[in-house]
């Protein structure tokens, strides 16, 4: 699939042009708090992906946020509750805010959140420019109606940019500003299926396609999308296996629970520590450590 894809090379406008206004959260005066986490849910409806796993992918979000785990985990921050918003993206004009930023502290505001974005009709797009997905993810946080001591811009997809401006612009800005992107890259039958291993290639050209050729989406992932404190990647094996993994990945996220390069052994307990079934994790920039059990505050 890269190499088909690929071959498009980077054939849209750069940045500098006005992205499309996201869209107006609509908020009671008691709504309007702080929340521990403001979190954009960005995800991948570009042309490699088939309505049917463009299905799968929103009916994963859905079963994530309504989990009683993920709950648990926003429960048990400061506030309570964190900042979602969610988006599908493909090429560079392709950029669609479906949720606008809404503030979940409670199962019955998780329920209608799933509720809501279920409902919502599906968009289909072409090229996969992950950087005008990450650029369109940031003026969302900066408009966002709340501080947050975290800002996070989760990415899933199932292929490397090949549209629009280099993804290392569009991932450094993004880190200038203090945000962290994570990512959640999903294998299919189409690519190569090789599980982490370790860490990513070393000196890899993000936007030289002989470096991207076969090479891994998670190895991609790893070297040329995450980054920022505590950037980590969560591996879907398929789309059928998505919903367990973006569950996982939101608790690790909205607990802020730190952990090794590649953890190796979750044996239980609400925080995703490793490769379990059909998921891997791995952690960029952190020293390997011991890890023991963890509830969903963190505290072993």
């Amino acid at each position: 699939m890269y190499r088909r894809q690929l071959l498009y090379g980077f054939t849209e406008l750069p940045f500098g042009l006005t992205a499309p206004a996201p869209l107006r959260s609509s908020l009671t005066p008691t709504e309007n708090r702080e929340v521990d986490l403001l979190l954009v849910l960005a995800a991948d409806v570009s042309a490699s992906i088939s309505p049917k796993n463009a299905r799968l992918q929103r009916e994963g979000y859905c079963s994530a946020i309504r989990d009683s785990r993920v709950m648990a985990a926003i429960r048990s921050s400061v506030s309570g509750a964190i900042g979602v918003t969610y988006v599908e993206w493909a090429g560079f004009w392709e950029k669609w805010n479906v949720l606008p930023w809404t503030r979940i502290g409670s199962q019955a505001g998780a329920d209608s959140w799933a509720s809501r974005l279920a409902a919502e009709p599906l968009h289909e797009g072409t090229l996969t420019s992950i950087s005008a997905g990450i650029e369109f993810s940031r003026g969302l946080l900066a408009s966002a109606p709340w501080n947050a001591p975290r800002r996070v811009i989760d990415v899933s997809g199932d292929d490397a940019n090949n549209a629009g401006p280099p993804i290392e612009q569009a991932r450094d800005r993004a880190l200038n500003d203090g945000i962290t992107i994570n990512g959640l890259p999903i294998i299919d039958n189409d690519q190569t299926t090789t599980l982490d291993s370790g860490p990513p290639p070393a000196e890899v050209q993000c936007s030289n396609s002989a470096d991207l050729v076969d090479m891994p989406v998670q190895d991609y992932y790893r070297s040329c999308v995450i980054g920022g404190a505590d950037a980590f990647v969560v591996v879907a094996e398929d789309f059928g296996s998505f919903a367990q993994a973006i569950r996982r990945k939101l608790i690790r996220e909205i607990a802020g629970v730190l952990g090794a390069v590649l953890i190796v052994g979750w044996t239980g307990g609400v925080v995703p520590e490793a490769q379990v079934g059909s998921t891997a994790v791995w952690r960029k920039k952190r020293p390997p450590v011991e890890q023991p059990a963890f509830t969903a505050s963190g505290t072993p």
